[in-house]
């Protein structure tokens, strides 16, 4: 009994160190991540505005972070409420009773207190108020209500929170009826590696009086692990399924049998209460905390902070990840549809500008040697043929050129801003509510300025680049005039030979002008083009489209930087558990940098890459892993790639069809037959998780 004192005195002097210097690291990852935070929105938002000039986009990257950050606040709150119950408790040794409505737990509780009996068979009728604390053998037991009894997600809280509290957990199962979802519901609370002893309570009426004689003359023949062997083999079954834990403590008990003693005395009483086997429950548990309390104490602070790391900060990035990508990934998709559509628009439209004025020149063309053969020789030959021009040639002509070229181009932004809007809410609407929802109020708002914008430029172009940078039919037509009056001096003069030379350079010199302005038209025209819509508005559409993607990356690349730094912590963290478990454990020493690299699924399965083994013989292995609730994996460092991927996934090439490394897809390719897949997924994907993180690469499984 002194050392079990002496231990628990000690457990409490270890609890109060812990606490200590958990709660030093979590100031500081709370310091360093906020900070983290705030420079990266300070960052965002001091981009100058001009460059997107759509307060939308930072209103959405606004929000986006403001979700990120309040979520974070959330889970930090979370983690020092964790924290300041500890406090609370830090001079006991806490064991929380867990199992379904009406498996004992009340009638354990009262055989443990001296109760009246009153708390037994009121499961059902439970509140949140049935979590009941008490005191036995100098424990702090808590206990909970039965799992059937939980009526959504606070009371899933609530039974969280007394796992957390929680240094050892006692689970309670009737021998009438071993159910799975019972040890379904405890997997999902046992995620911080708490440890767990199995009570099976050996249900057997004592209420007859032949039956109580028959059970108190021979208990061994119902509570012991001969009588239950065949549970046995079924409780150690679900728990492998369901904990990956091969060598789980089970210990059979008698309830009633032990609460019957509170009524009994003499003789009675001292044979109730053996044939309970409380006593063996009770020694079993003190020599547990003897052997390995101290340890259970250090995991109960530091796998509580690897599990709130992993579980309520991690997630806030990666929920910020998960709902930004597919976004990014439009963005990007629709960034290159409306690049290779103007790369195609473009030229198009400067060979149709091509097309389109020789058109309206090609009748002055064709008609001019027949124009100067008919009018040289009258005075009013230069207003005639400027009439003509200005009959083909006209304002509304070129206009109509811009105005088709616009309309297409609108038809077109028109359409890939609608898709675009339809698309991104369809992205934004698979979001959960509960995530970051920030980003369903920004980006859209830019389909419609943009479209709206495409139609406005040109509108503005229209009505003033048009007509002056285009085409003026009065300049034109002076020019016209005047080599016309030169051409007269020659008539008049009589000379046939001489005024048909001179006709002839008369046609040379209007075709040469007409296909000058022609050109200048084509000119002007290409000039407005490029201007206003390929320099103009296209730089404006795509430019925007470019920075905000840019922005939505960035956003995407700090919060991967973030989590990645978050992985860092948990690994250097579940690092310094190890050996601060094997300090406790082998006093004697070991290699302390020997340990490389730990990737772990908590509460699974932890894998270690090692230079040199850091355990003397698999006994003093397993006695570790007992202790430290998983099962560890060494792993040697190798130069050889497929080996150390076979190592790392605990296979040899016999139990595999093929392996190798696809270059395309920077990933690992593993092909199994389906009957080996479950072995190498592992529990909760356990196996292929741990080992992507021990070789640093993607690991594709391919059942075949």
């Amino acid at each position: 009994m002194n050392k079990y004192l002496n231990t628990l005195k000690e457990c409490s002097k270890i609890a109060a160190q812990e606490y200590k210097e958990v709660s030093k690291k979590l100031k500081k990852i709370k310091k360093d991540l906020t900070s983290s935070q705030n420079v990266l929105v300070d960052t965002l938002l001091k981009l100058d505005e001009s460059d997107i000039n759509d307060k939308a986009v930072y209103d959405s990257i606004n929000e986006i972070n403001n979700k990120t950050s309040e979520l974070l606040k959330n889970g930090f709150d979370s983690f020092e409420n964790s924290f300041s119950k500890k406090a609370d408790n830090l001079s006991d040794f806490t064991v929380t009773l867990f199992g379904r409505t009406k498996a004992g737990k009340s009638t354990i509780r009262e055989a443990l207190t001296n109760g009246d009996g009153s708390t037994i068979g009121k499961g059902a009728q439970r509140t949140t108020r049935d979590v009941k604390t008490y005191n036995w053998n100098h424990l702090r037991i808590i206990d909970t209500p039965g799992f059937d009894a939980y009526k959504g997600e606070e009371d899933e809280k609530i039974a969280f929170s007394q796992v957390d509290e929680t240094d050892l957990i006692l689970f309670l199962v009737t021998s009438d009826s071993i159910e799975e979802s019972e040890f379904e519901k405890l997997a999902s609370l046992r995620r911080e590696n708490k440890p767990v002893i199995i009570l099976l309570n050996v249900l057997y009426d004592l209420k007859h009086p032949i039956k109580k004689k028959q059970f108190l003359k021979n208990p061994k023949n119902y509570v012991s692990i001969n009588a239950i062997r065949g549970h046995l083999s079924r409780l150690k079954f679900l728990s492998n399924k369901h904990f990956d834990i091969q060598n789980i403590s089970v210990i059979p008990i008698h309830a009633l049998s032990a609460y019957e003693t509170n009524n009994s005395e003499g003789n009675e009483k001292k044979y109730l209460y053996d044939a309970s086997n409380f006593k063996y429950f009770s020694d079993y548990l003190t020599k547990e905390i003897e052997t390995s309390g101290k340890q259970k104490r250090v995991q109960s602070f530091r796998d509580s902070y690897i599990f709130h790391l992993e579980n309520s900060i991690k997630p806030v990035y990666e929920d910020s990840l998960r709902s930004l990508t597919p976004i990014v990934r439009l963005l990007r998709n629709k960034q290159f549809e409306l690049k290779n559509w103007f790369d195609k628009f473009i030229p198009d439209k400067n060979d149709e500008i091509e097309r389109i004025v020789e058109k309206i020149f090609e009748p002055l063309f064709n008609q001019l040697d027949y124009f100067v053969d008919q009018n040289i020789e009258n005075s009013d030959f230069g207003d005639k043929w400027n009439n003509m021009v200005s009959k083909y040639i006209t304002e509304n002509k070129f206009k109509s050129v811009q105005e088709n070229i616009v309309t297409d181009m609108n038809r077109y932004l028109e359409e890939f801003f609608k898709e675009f809007k339809f698309d991104l809410n369809l992205s934004v609407s698979k979001i959960k509510s509960d995530e970051i929802s920030g980003v369903k109020k920004g980006s859209t708002g830019k389909v419609v300025r943009w479209s709206g914008a495409a139609v406005g430029t040109a509108s503005a172009v229209i009505l003033s680049a048009a007509v002056a940078n285009s085409w003026n039919p009065l300049g034109w037509g002076l020019a016209i005039v005047g080599i016309g009056l030169g051409i007269f001096s020659w008539f008049w003069g009589d000379d046939t030979k001489r005024f048909n030379i001179q006709k002839a350079i008369m046609k040379t010199r209007m075709f040469n002008n007409l296909e000058k302005m022609q050109r200048k038209n084509k000119g002007a025209l290409k000039t407005w083009f490029y201007n206003d819509i390929t320099h103009g508005l296209k730089k404006k559409i795509t430019q925007d489209l470019y920075h905000q993607v840019e922005l939505f990356q960035k956003l995407l690349k700090e919060y991967s930087a973030i989590t990645a730094k978050i992985d860092s912590f948990i690994e250097k963290e579940n690092i310094e558990l190890i050996k601060r478990l094997l300090d406790l454990h082998h006093p004697n020493g070991y290699e302390s940098d020997n340990i490389h690299h730990v990737a772990r699924v908590q509460g699974v399965l932890t894998k270690i890459l090692i230079e040199n083994t850091l355990f003397n013989g698999d006994k003093n292995k397993n006695d570790f892993m007992k202790i430290y609730g998983e099962r560890i994996i060494e792993i040697k460092s190798s130069t050889d790639k497929m080996k150390f991927l076979l190592d790392s996934l605990i296979i040899d090439s016999s139990e595999i069809i093929d392996a190798f490394f696809s270059d395309k897809e920077n990933k690992f390719v593993v092909r199994v037959d389906k009957r080996k897949a479950g072995k190498i997924y592992g529990h909760l994907w356990s196996n292929v998780r741990t080992a992507e993180k021990i070789i640093g690469n993607k690991i594709h499984i391919e059942v075949v």
